[in-house]
């Protein structure tokens, strides 16, 4: 019988062979787990008058969407919004990118751009376009009250077409000129 974890979880001992065979990681950590995805309602991602979520639109690399989750914890958000044909955020390297965040924010993979806007709107909420080179200031934009998506695109790509039309505003995120971009 497995050992069991304080919360009653069953836990299994693998060796490092039988590790290295079922993890897609070239140097995996040292655990392993299985998991049903939590599910979260619409509330959960814009619950509060100033309640934000972070949109990952196009992003195809797992190692940067792992970092955009952790990213979004700490910046407050109350969730990620991760649209469809994205890198899943439940993948392995992008688990080991968020750091954890992953089980500690709502996040809904492979949601469609036209139910990501319906979602927001119904909610009298403002979809915001994030750019390296367009846009307000995003440190100096007056965004005022209500439900706010932030909308980062792909690596190169940028804003998809079908997310970029429906923009409220397109906010650019200043950088130092030594710094080209910011991966997405």
């Amino acid at each position: 019988m497995p050992a069991r974890s304080r919360a009653g979880i069953p836990l299994h001992e693998l060796s490092d062979e039988v590790l290295a065979k079922v993890s897609r990681l070239k140097t995996p950590q040292g655990v392993l787990a299985v998991f049903e995805r939590p599910r979260f309602e619409d509330e959960a991602f814009f619950a509060g008058e100033r309640a934000f979520v972070l949109v990952a639109a196009g992003v195809r690399d797992p190692g940067n969407m792992g970092a955009l989750v952790r990213v979004a914890e700490a910046a407050g958000a109350k969730g990620v919004l991760v649209c469809e044909g994205s890198a899943d955020p439940f993948r392995d390297k992008a688990l080991r990118g968020s750091s954890g965040s992953a089980f500690r924010l709502p996040l809904r993979a492979g949601i469609a751009p036209t139910a990501l806007v319906a979602m927001l709107r119904a909610r009298g909420g403002t979809l915001l376009g994030l750019d390296a080179h367009e846009g307000e200031d995003l440190f100096e934009a007056d965004l005022g009250p209500g439900p706010r998506a932030y909308v980062l695109g792909g690596e190169g790509a940028g804003l998809p077409g079908a997310l970029a039309d429906q923009l409220d505003r397109k906010l650019r995120i200043p950088m130092a000129p030594s710094v080209e971009s910011l991966n997405v």
